[in-house]
């Protein structure tokens, strides 16, 4: 599903308008120890979410 371009970039807007406002949080909680586990648990969870298709993917051009 595509999105019109109109909210694509209303939600770029809003992600610029934001962001300095959310930046000392985000800096803070990416310096505490529970900012990094929460950091590490969510990128084991996308590495094992992308592993089935990116073997599929190496499955499929090694048996070209």
């Amino acid at each position: 599903m595509l999105l019109p371009i109109g909210i694509v970039l209303a939600l770029g807007a809003l992600v610029v308008a934001a962001l300095p406002r959310a930046l000392p949080a985000l800096v803070a909680a990416r310096r505490s120890r529970r900012g990094v586990l929460v950091g590490r648990v969510l990128l084991g969870a996308a590495t094992i979410a992308a592993a089935p298709a990116f073997i599929g993917a190496v499955v499929s051009i090694a048996s070209r």
